[in-house]
Parts: C-alpha cells; structure tokens; sequence
C-alpha cells in the first residue's frame, strides 16, 4: 500500500540495451558538459538485464559530482521531491543532496537526468554488521527525522480509504508475478492468490487503526548514509508519498528481511520481535500493535509475490521462511 503510484505497467516498460545506455550517456555528458570518469553502479529492476538507472562519477563545472540517469519512467520527479524535502528540513544532522542540475524523465526521449554531488559517506549496511546495531543506528536516525527532518508535506494524498488503497495494492503485486512466469509458488503448492486474501482479510478486520502518514518511503540500510562528521545523507528520493503507519521502521526491518541468509522462520521470527519491541518504545502508550503488524504483512507479501516470487524460478531457504513466518502472522 506504497504512497508513490506503482503499477504492473512499470514492470514491463521496455528496458534499453547496453549499447543504448552508452548512446545515452554520451548524449548527456554532451548536452550537460558534465565530464564522465567511470561508472560505479546500475539500479536494475528484478533481473540484471532490466537496468532502470545509470549512475556515473565525474565532475560538473570542477567539482566532484554525480550524474544519475533515468532509464525508464519512475512515475515521480527525484529532484522535486528532494528540493521540496529541503524547503522544510530544519535538521542539522539529516539531509538530502545537493541538486547541480536535472531533467526529469521525459516520455519522448525517454530518459531523464540528475547532476548531484559526490557524496564521501558510507551507507548504513556497510557500517553495521549485527541487527542490533542496524536497530540502534536507525532508531539515532528516526529520532531526528521524526523531529526535525519532516515537518510539512508536499504531496496530495488520495482520496482511498485503507481497504481500497490495500486491494489495488494486491492486485499490482500480483500481475507483477503473473507477468515474472516464475510459478515458484505452485512449486511449494500454493496458490499465489491466498497470500493477498489473508492480508485483505486482516486489512477488513483491523482498517481504522490502519492510517496513512506522510514520508520518505524508502529508508533502508542501502538509503541511509553517514559522513566523517556523523552526519546522516539520504537518498532514494523517488519514493516520498502516503504510507501506512509505521513504514518507515517496517520498511528498514523488511530490507534487513531480505538477506539471503535468513533461511529460518526462527530467524526472520527474532528479527521481527527485535523491532516490534523497538517500535513498542519508541511510540509508547500510542503504539497499535495490530497496525504495525498490518505494515509487516504488507511488505511481506511484497516479498513473496515480486522480490522473491518473481525473481526465482526454484524455492529457496529465504523464500520458504518467510511465507512461514507470513502464514505466522495471519493466523
């Protein structure tokens, strides 16, 4: 039940080749004259020939700097969302990076463009090594994003009510699958349409504790970075929109959920329990323990529907754990 607008459609857009991306950057460095030094990363979407963004360092008018481009539609403006974020950020320790110049996607040419700083900091995932440690340096975070770093919004959310948000939600997340052909549900003998009807069922029985608030969307250990001076840069800023409560806590333990190394129910199980007693204290007497269970469902059945569903044509350890611990929660 993501606030930024996702659809099957997005999916199946037609991703370029290798030999377009490199017409592509060559174009840009161009037109921008932002000067190319080597690439460092590709944003790929659920396989690693379906690239969605190029990201290349460089320097833009003398200074260190990267160029990120659009390959495919994203649905939302980056450089908006992130001038817009700062217009309102009154943190010291918490902030975005600088913009040097952009153009959004655009359908025609089918591409967009984003020029920003070259950020020295290193990302969460690769500073914390045990789950505790993620749990302590994100609550440091969330603290002063909850209070200082988000104050207005900027976005008009839609006129949906919980239940109605959540079955559009269902039904991307299941065309998504259908589309992957990946029938790695069947395999374990399911019916990949019960896992929407339980979380539905749950979304009917518990919708007027669910609310929405606005925020970020997509703060993971991979989003989250820190500098020499402790400060925190985030990125990732396609994503800011209306959310189901919570998602920000759920959706850094649902990033952490993903490893493939948690090949257990009894590990995925602990990692739940660490952050829900987290969120339990940080929000104090307002906590609604079914609502945040709700959010978790949520992002749960983003993982075994596309993340992993969708991905992997054979069951896996991390995939049978979590319909375990999914089938756990909807009991």
């Amino acid at each position: 039940m993501g606030g930024k607008k996702i659809s099957a459609s997005f999916y199946q857009q037609r991703f370029k080749t290798r030999s377009e991306w490199s017409r592509l950057v060559g174009q840009i460095v161009s037109k921008t004259g932002f000067r190319a030094e080597e690439e460092f990363f590709t944003n790929v979407v659920y396989h690693q020939n379906r690239i969605g963004s190029f990201h290349i360092k460089g320097k833009f008018q003398g200074k260190p700097a990267s160029l990120k481009i659009q390959g495919i539609d994203p649905g939302s403006s980056e450089a908006s969302n992130i001038i817009s974020f700062e217009k309102q950020n009154r943190s010291s320790l918490i902030r975005a990076p600088t913009v040097y110049k952009y153009q959004d996607y655009d359908p025609k040419s089918g591409f967009g463009y984003l020029i920003w700083e070259k950020i020295d900091a290193r990302p969460l995932r690769q500073i914390c090594r045990a789950d505790r440690d993620h749990l302590e340096e994100f609550l440091r975070f969330y603290q002063e994003f909850k209070s200082e770093a988000l104050n207005d919004s900027w976005i008009v959310p839609k006129e949906k009510t919980p239940l109605e948000s959540a079955e559009g939600y269902v039904g991307v997340l299941e065309k998504i699958y259908q589309n992957a052909g990946t029938k790695v549900l069947t395999k374990l003998g399911y019916n990949y349409q019960i896992f929407g009807k339980r979380f539905l069922s749950l979304v009917k029985k518990h919708s007027s504790l669910w609310s929405r608030e606005f925020t970020h969307g997509h703060l993971g250990p991979d989003d989250i970075l820190i500098d020499r001076e402790g400060k925190y840069i985030i990125f990732s800023h396609l994503y800011w929109g209306w959310y189901p409560i919570y998602y920000d806590f759920v959706f850094y333990f649902w990033a952490l959920s993903l490893d493939k190394r948690r090949n257990s129910v009894d590990n995925l199980r602990a990692l739940y329990q660490l952050w829900f007693e987290a969120a339990r204290r940080f929000w104090g007497e307002s906590f609604i323990p079914e609502a945040f269970e709700l959010t978790v469902l949520d992002r749960l059945l983003g993982s075994i529907l596309v993340q992993i569903g969708a991905t992997t044509s054979n069951p896996t350890p991390l995939l049978r754990a979590t319909i375990s611990f999914f089938d756990e929660l909807t009991q």
